[in-house]
């Protein structure tokens, strides 16, 4: 479970209840929240049904989610899984699931990172000139959000 928290860190997910138990037992209203969160950052927009907010949300939001993962046409989530794990998310298969799905959505991201660098774009840019920019940004919105608080 701590790779599973380590890579949901990395992936920008953060909840206070999020813990190495998280998951020993049925934690349904948690993994929604991580599932909708890893989804979102491979497909934005993919899920419709959010946030769930009754037992009546939980179905579509299910549906929406089974397939999502079908698309991703991945041997690494079997659709027999999907249909049992999401109504009853805990234990072992669960924290195996998010391991996997957190592994698949940090090799998306990185793979995209890679794409970019080795664009024509990131060939033809002045990296120094880059570099200054961001860090004349940085300082900008740091100036604000000091001003901000006094």
């Amino acid at each position: 479970m701590e790779v599973v928290i380590d890579n949901l860190a990395a992936l920008g997910f953060s909840d206070a209840s999020l813990s190495l138990k998280s998951f020993d037992v049925r934690n349904l209203k948690l993994f929604e929240k991580v599932v909708y969160h890893l989804v979102t950052l491979v497909r934005p927009g993919a899920i419709q049904t959010w946030p769930v907010l009754s037992r009546k949300d939980e179905l579509p939001f299910r549906k929406e989610v089974v397939e999502f993962i079908k698309s991703l046409d991945n041997p690494r989530f079997p659709p027999i899984e999907m249909t049992t794990l999401l109504p009853n998310p805990g234990g072992t298969k669960c924290i195996n699931f998010l391991l996997r799905f957190s592994q698949f959505v940090l090799e998306t991201k990185i793979a995209a990172l890679d794409a970019f660098w080795e664009s024509p774009f990131s060939r033809d840019c002045d990296v120094a000139l880059m570099q200054g920019k961001l860090l004349t940004l940085s300082q900008f919105y740091e100036s604000q959000l000091l001003s901000r608080l006094g």
